[in-house]
């Protein structure tokens, strides 16, 4: 699997309101293979208007259901890609929890869930964002919690 260190990112900004996030997105034989999500300072660079940037806030605000799988590729264990094609049922602006999805797998481990979705490469696309903690509890996100809630935050905005 590509990661940072072996393919020059594309860096690219999305702002949704008052919030920025710097997108770097790892390109493989012109399928997009990872994204890594960080909150970035309002003025750091200007926006960009890059295609899959607004692809990516289209689906944060629901309207789109999800990104073309021609375009990407996800690579992972067996069960990696089954917790990961489930995760992507999750519907725009709902969540569930680490438990219900393992339930829902048939899966009797709510951490070995969390661990498949550590590994997620491609977050938004696969939104992982949408799995909480018992009790709505934030937890568990590779690219940090401030930017799970973040999501969250969007696609609550945009929901109702």
């Amino acid at each position: 699997m590509n990661t940072i260190s072996d393919a020059v990112p594309e860096i690219f900004h999305i702002q949704f309101l008052d919030l920025f996030l710097e997108v770097r997105a790892v390109f493989s034989h012109s399928l997009l293979t990872r994204l890594e999500l960080s909150i970035a300072a309002p003025a750091t660079q200007p926006i960009v208007n890059h295609p899959l940037g607004r692809r990516l806030l289209e689906i944060l605000k629901g309207k789109g259901v999800s990104l073309d799988s021609r375009v990407y590729r996800l690579t992972g264990t067996p069960f990696q890609l089954k917790v990961w094609q489930e995760t992507a049922r999750i519907p725009h602006g709902a969540t569930i929890t680490y438990g219900e999805l393992a339930e829902t797998l048939g899966c009797a481990s709510p951490r070995a869930v969390g661990q498949a979705l550590k590994r997620n490469p491609l977050p938004i696309v696969v939104p992982c964002h949408r799995v909480i903690g018992r009790g709505g509890n934030l937890t568990g996100f590779s690219c940090g919690l401030d930017v799970k809630k973040a999501l969250l935050d969007i696609e609550k905005a945009c929901t109702g």
